[in-house]
């Protein structure tokens, strides 16, 4: 309550993770836009290692002291960083990193990023750079969109020694430079093979068809989210199979809207239904389960499905 105020007039735009009316989806939207007015555009997907685990709190403390002067704020946070970790019974100290699902563990994120990254991206690293080029960053989550390839090299080895020098370092698989030009008609197969896609807060961005047949950005659940969406379904449906089938119809409706909460962007509708698809014979199989004579055909799913107005207007797998 007290230093969110004192931050949020400092941080830039293109912060998005953990602050009012940042939404991820907002962050999405605003990449999206970004990357339909480019005719070409490549995007250096970035990704922190442990950056949770391995946040410096000497460059923290250096961060917080250039807007913070209270010694009581300081040393509350300080001892928030220091509480530790439990393993069981085995306790351990922190020397290093935030403590993840704490409440400073955001804000301390957003602060150390504002300074390493946004403010260095804008007053050093734009100035740089021949073309135009944005970054979106969602906590530790970031990607930075260049105009042209050279630019967009150039920011790849910059960032390198930039998180090298405050004690982070970056995943050599999971950072990398993608191309993500624009398609024309009358580019050849080997120009039409370079444009790829990239992922970013769970949806990957790709070029599509829109109804008018142009070519615009289309977002769609990425398939390592949807595989791990599945997953835990299947968890959930295997712990709870025993419950009477009204109070697991609620717990897989409540999955469903929540999947669609996020995942129901513009174009995203199949995907979308293909989850709910597959979770209703996940969860159908695990019926099946209950008993050896409680074999669930479809037409007794309907039933039950029916039994819950979510999927009146919704088809059940067939």
């Amino acid at each position: 309550m007290l230093l969110e105020p004192v931050y949020e007039q400092e941080f830039l735009p293109y912060s998005y993770g953990f602050r009012k009316g940042r939404s991820c989806h907002l962050a999405c939207a605003n990449l999206r836009e970004f990357l339909n007015r480019s005719l070409s555009a490549y995007v250096v997907e970035a990704d922190i290692s442990q950056f949770f685990d391995k946040l410096n709190h000497g460059h923290l403390r250096t961060f917080l002291r250039k807007r913070i002067n209270d010694g009581v704020v300081l040393r509350l946070i300080d001892k928030w960083l220091k509480a530790g970790v439990m393993d069981g019974e085995i306790f351990s100290n922190t020397d290093e990193g935030t403590p993840q699902g704490g409440i400073v563990s955001p804000l301390a994120a957003n602060v150390f990023l504002h300074y390493v990254l946004d403010l260095w991206f804008q007053e050093e690293l734009l100035p740089q750079l021949s073309g135009e080029a944005t970054l979106v960053r969602y906590c530790d989550d970031f990607c930075i969109v260049c105009r042209t390839e050279t630019d967009a090299n150039k920011v790849l080895a910059l960032l390198y020694n930039r998180f090298t020098e405050f004690g982070l370092t970056l995943h050599p698989e999971k950072t990398r430079l993608v191309p993500f030009c624009r398609p024309f008609p009358e580019q050849s197969k080997a120009n039409k093979a370079k444009t790829q896609t990239f992922d970013f807060l769970g949806f990957t961005f790709y070029w599509g068809r829109s109804q008018k047949g142009k070519w615009v950005v289309k977002l769609k659940t990425s398939s390592k989210r949807f595989r791990r969406g599945l997953k835990r379904l299947s968890e959930q449906a295997r712990l709870h199979m025993h419950e009477p089938i009204r109070v697991q119809l609620n717990r897989m409706v409540s999955i469903f809207r929540g999947h669609e909460n996020y995942y129901g962007v513009i174009a995203n509708s199949k995907m979308v239904g293909n989850f709910r698809y597959f979770g209703l014979e996940i969860w159908r199989r695990w019926l099946c389960r209950r008993s050896n004579s409680g074999y669930v055909t479809l037409e007794r799913m309907s039933r039950i499905l029916a039994l819950h107005p979510y999927f009146q207007s919704r088809p059940a797998p067939s």
